[in-house]
């Protein structure tokens, strides 16, 4: 499902908020 894995920071998570930004936003807190 994700095509383009990237390191999630503060800045772009808030732009992948999807189905990739489910699993991502668990990992940032």
């Amino acid at each position: 499902m994700v095509k383009d894995w990237i390191p999630i920071s503060h800045d772009n998570y808030k732009q992948v908020q999807g189905p990739f930004y489910h699993g991502t936003k668990a990992n940032l807190a």
